[in-house]
């Protein structure tokens, strides 16, 4: 199926009908390596990245957007205008007539915003870059269906409307993905906490939260963790069991006094480091899925201390590693506070 996709593509630029991303504005630069001895095998050198040239804002006339977030221009699908990739089906039967027209719009440019966390990373890194945005924004279908997407909408008070079918935008000021896919700076966490008004309380010192995956239905990948038995390690330890998939933003806030420690299922959850001043994260990880997001999303968030754990197999020992994480947080911590 990838080798009958990539000859679509090549056919499809070869024709006319669709457009990538410019090599130069693809290309990355390291602008920071992070060294964790507990990353899992191949990541013990993790690297902090933005694009070579730098991308802003850009105004772009004529432009048709589907409901899937497609951008289409001249009869091109123009990958620089779009959501996510086109799918060989849409490469193919994409319309390129619309039914409706609008004067402004503000346009969406990102990679796969397919979880929360992709949303964070590639589409709320921009809006608050740019926060408050000049026209309002066209939300393609497949996103406005996410609550998150309507409830973080709504508190940054942008105005917005669903693309439920295919519109013609006559001036459109397109936001791009801004930086490479789980690489963040301070400036973004600036702006995102500065566009949403967060100013995280210090917390209470020794205080430890679990973020839960317990009864989560992954967007991206299935993986399944310990939650139990993390759950009852954090409880004996005089913390915070927060279940994520019931927990609300206003619970996440409430816990920000309680989450000097952290210790968090690889997920989307871990964005909301984003809400407190937390000093040691405890990320458990499967090898079935892991990436780099979260440690750069820590470091960006000026969090010193961090440490990975492999769950795939829990027993007595990582009972203990984890265990021995907390107290060894809890030591940092306090070492850096006698500085």
């Amino acid at each position: 199926m990838a080798i009958v996709k990539s000859a679509a593509i090549r056919l499809a630029k070869a024709t006319g009908r669709y457009r990538d991303v410019a090599r130069s504005r693809q290309a990355k630069k390291v602008v920071d390596s992070l060294r964790i001895k507990t990353a899992p095998s191949g990541f013990t050198n993790i690297t902090v990245e933005e694009y070579a040239v730098a991308r802003g804002p850009k105004s772009v006339r004529n432009v048709i957007v589907t409901p899937n977030g497609l951008g289409i221009r001249n009869g091109c699908i123009d990958r620089s205008l779009s959501v996510h990739p086109p799918s060989f089906l849409e490469m193919a039967f994409a319309g390129r007539r619309c039914t409706a027209e609008v004067a402004q719009a503000t346009l969406l440019q990102a990679q796969t915003p397919n979880t929360y966390g992709d949303w964070v990373a590639q589409c709320l890194m921009s809006l608050t870059r740019h926060h408050p945005i000049r026209y309002p924004l066209a939300v393609p279908r497949t996103l406005f269906a996410k609550s998150y997407v309507k409830r973080d909408l709504a508190l940054l008070e942008i105005a917005h409307f669903e693309v439920k079918s295919n519109i013609l935008v006559r001036e459109a000021m397109v936001l791009p993905q801004s930086r490479p896919v789980s690489s963040f700076s301070c400036v973004d966490i600036e702006h995102y906490r500065n566009a949403f008004g967060i100013s995280p309380p210090e917390p209470e010192p020794g205080s430890l939260i679990y973020l839960s995956r317990v009864g989560e239905t992954a967007e991206a990948v299935g993986r399944e963790y310990p939650n139990r038995e993390i759950a009852e390690i954090v409880t004996a330890l005089g913390g915070t069991v927060i279940e994520a998939q019931t927990a609300s933003l206003e619970k996440y806030k409430e816990c920000a006094t309680k989450a000097e420690t952290v210790i968090a299922d690889h997920g989307s959850a871990m964005c909301n480091l984003l809400l407190w001043r937390t000093k040691s994260v405890i990320e458990l990880y499967t090898t079935d899925w892991w990436n780099k997001y979260f440690v750069c999303l820590a470091y960006a968030c000026g969090i010193p201390n961090y440490t990975l754990i492999g769950i795939d197999k829990f027993n007595e020992t990582t009972r203990e590693q984890v265990i021995c994480a907390v107290s060894t947080a809890r030591g940092q911590i306090s070492g850096l506070s006698r500085s």
